[in-house]
């Protein structure tokens, strides 16, 4: 099975980010590079990623100097070495099966992104919200030229294809908020094929 490149970007998530790189680490797929990109956090998440890494070779930690999280993310994709690279942000975590599912639906060699679903949870209430947002994943190339899509903006819904990301020199513009937006635009801009 290929190198998968599991990217995740942290800055002062202390509350969650156990849970986020157990998720990563518990994956039934498990030849995976874990690079954490510590974004200059002030609280315990340092601590949290460096004791990761003593647990498992398969993580790498970056501290650098806070800069947001697009550098955080572009040094990620820098680092990376994997056939293929995934995004998972730090207060969020994986189920058991998310990197197999996902790798699994790059059947075609024309693949060059795959998009999946979320579900929100809410520390308000007991139960997640039934389904508060399942994306339904549907792009299509219209006739016309025009887009069809239903597929969140997020970098951390979709795996790539890493040398899609190198050939097209697709990376995170700094100093933005939503930076997921042109990425996602210019991704889905220059894929041959998405599923």
């Amino acid at each position: 099975l290929p190198l998968i490149s599991i990217i995740v970007p942290v800055y002062n998530v202390e509350a969650y980010l156990h849970q986020c790189l157990q998720s990563i680490l518990d994956q039934t797929y498990t030849n995976l590079e874990i690079i954490i990109v510590d974004d200059g956090s002030t609280d315990h998440s340092p601590a949290i990623c460096d004791h990761f890494a003593a647990l498992d070779a398969r993580v790498k930690v970056i501290h650098k100097k806070n800069g947001g999280q697009s550098a955080a993310r572009n040094i990620g994709l820098d680092t990376a070495s994997g056939e293929y690279i995934g995004f998972v942000d730090s207060d969020d975590w994986i189920e058991k099966n998310a990197v197999t599912a996902v790798y699994r639906a790059f059947d075609d060699d024309a693949v060059d992104i795959v998009c999946y679903g979320a579900m929100y949870r809410y520390e308000d209430k007991h139960e997640p919200d039934k389904i508060a947002m399942r994306y339904k994943y549907d792009v299509k190339k219209k006739p016309e030229g025009g887009w069809i899509t239903k597929v969140s903006i997020t970098a951390w819904a979709k795996m790539y294809r890493t040398d899609f990301l190198r050939r097209n020199k697709l990376e995170f513009q700094d100093g933005l908020y939503y930076e997921d937006n042109p990425f996602f635009w210019e991704c889905v801009s220059s894929a041959k094929k998405i599923a």
